[in-house]
């Protein structure tokens, strides 16, 4: 009973030692924190992704590779992913159900040729699993500290066997734990995970995930892709980094191009947040990206996708200014 579990732990709950002096020295005040200027979210690509652990989740053949290559690239090379330009930096590849054969082909298929393709995007076929994978990202990182993004396809090989002795959430929030460690010890680094999701319709397209809540719930933000009308795709993004007032995105897979973001899905209903921001543009008259995201504390290129996601919808229409 209640009484008997109580009496068994009570003991253990004892300190055995007086507070040391500086135990508690870390902890912040309410004030404290209110009085520190917000630090903004740093993304990967402004507006697109933000730093941190992200997961991407598709079905097989949904291209949720050739989305990874082509961030890949684009951070590599300092280009343009989905429409915005993007700093460049090395980049790590982990493409584990791949080979060489068919990882060449897709460089073709973006237009990369021997001459223009980048010698800071490094790939590998075979990695460890597991804490022993963990470890030697850590190695990588302290060899390679300019790295910005890495990239694991898929999650499933990554991790390994499960411990038989956990529950599955707990297997799938160790994993994502010490994926999220890596990206807090080094600044401004971006873990994009490939995952699967699993059959049948779902409620929720968090629910979509291969796996328990524990994926989604310790990642910084994720992207679960589905089949939409025609040739459209629907993007569901959301997660504790993820700033945009939209959630759900249409895009669209163009050749020699790849994944191109072309609005807002349709028959989404108006958010709180974008029935705020009707509000303040009718109020003054007009508002621009750069006054929302000063009001908003958020890019500039997630205040322009918030804006045009509205125009979109036919919620707002561009002011012209005379």
């Amino acid at each position: 009973n209640d009484d008997a579990i109580i009496a068994k732990f009570k003991g253990r709950a004892t300190p055995k030692h007086a507070p040391n002096e500086n135990e508690f020295a870390a902890a912040l005040t309410a004030r404290e924190i209110m009085a520190t200027d917000s630090a903004p979210t740093q993304y990967c690509v402004d507006g697109r992704v933000p730093c941190g652990v992200v997961i991407i989740g598709a079905r097989p053949k949904a291209r949720k590779s050739w989305y990874a290559l082509q961030l890949a690239i684009a951070k590599a090379a300092a280009g343009r992913f989905m429409s915005v330009a993007t700093s460049g930096g090395r980049v790590l590849y982990i493409a584990l159900e791949d080979n060489k054969r068919r990882m060449r082909k897709r460089f073709e298929f973006f237009g990369i040729t021997p001459d223009t393709a980048p010698d800071n995007l490094h790939i590998f076929h075979e990695w460890d699993s597991g804490i022993a994978g963990i470890e030697k990202l850590e190695r990588w990182l302290t060899k390679f500290s300019d790295t910005v993004l890495i990239i694991i396809d898929v999650l499933q090989r990554f991790r390994g066997a499960r411990d038989p002795k956990a529950s599955a959430y707990e297997s799938d929030y160790q994993m994502m734990a010490m994926l999220h460690g890596v990206t807090q010890r080094h600044d401004g680094l971006t873990v994009l995970v490939v995952h699967h999701v699993r059959k049948g319709p779902v409620d929720d397209p968090v629910e979509a995930l291969n796996g328990t809540f524990a994926i989604a719930g310790a990642a910084d933000a994720y992207i679960i892709l589905r089949r939409g009308e025609g040739q459209q795709w629907i993007a569901h993004i959301d997660g504790r980094d993820w700033e945009s007032w939209d959630h759900e995105f249409a895009w669209e897979f163009v050749d020699r191009e790849g994944w191109r973001q072309v609005g807002v899905s349709t028959g989404e209903t108006l958010t709180a947040t974008q029935q705020e921001i009707i509000r303040v543009a009718r109020d003054m008259g007009h508002i621009t990206p750069t006054k929302l995201a000063e009001s908003r504390q958020v890019s500039k290129q997630a205040a322009h996708d918030a804006l045009r996601a509205l125009v979109t919808k036919g919620a707002m229409r561009v002011w012209s200014g005379k």
